[in-house]
């Protein structure tokens, strides 16, 4: 069933944007953006303690703002996606954020996993990101470069991928291209 947003909740949720604040799914990221930043990880200007939206005094349009784009939507959320963001449910949380890697600009993404929930998570991605599994050409997991443990929160840890891309962002440029990538789906040994 869809939710019918009443006018008062839908003005809320603009408001939120418009004046520049967080949702609540977000308020994780922001407050450990310090300690990200220690570990060697950079996220978005607007997980920053100390964010003031680019727009707020008048300064321009909070809906064509880099730092309107909340957690992985690459577009400005919804109201049904904001009101999503605003509830209390741990569920409705962001658990997957891009980053940048201070050391050499690489873009990674960061993903929250709590081990007592997906207990083998972690081992099996280690598995697969280590040698000799890591190099085998069947291999085509996503590698895990690090796992950071939350230092808040005992049952949290996240680990950090590289940043990918949809399937189709890029065109085939040959019938090369498409024919190996139809390989790949399909391997079987």
């Amino acid at each position: 069933m869809t939710e019918v947003l009443t006018r008062g909740e839908l003005d809320f949720e603009r408001n939120n944007m418009k004046e520049g604040r967080l949702f609540k799914a977000e308020l994780f990221w922001r407050d450990h953006q310090p300690w990200l930043k220690e570990c060697g990880y950079l996220l978005r200007p607007r997980y920053d303690p100390d964010w003031v939206a680019s727009w707020k005094g008048g300064s321009g349009n909070w809906g064509e703002a880099e730092d309107a784009l909340v957690g992985n939507v690459r577009e400005v959320p919804s109201p049904h996606f904001c009101r999503m963001l605003t509830r209390d449910d741990p569920c409705q949380q962001i658990r997957v954020l891009d980053a940048t890697r201070i050391a050499d600009g690489s873009f990674v993404k960061l993903k929250q996993i709590e081990p007592s929930q997906y207990a083998d998570e972690v081992d099996i991605g280690r598995m697969f990101s280590s040698e000799p599994i890591a190099s085998d050409s069947r291999n085509h997991c996503i590698p895990i470069y690090e796992v950071l443990r939350v230092p808040d929160d005992d049952d949290l840890v996240l680990l950090v991928m590289p940043m990918l891309h949809a399937y189709d962002t890029i065109p085939f440029v040959t019938i090369g291209e498409a024919v190996e990538f139809i390989r790949q789906i399909f391997e079987v040994q």
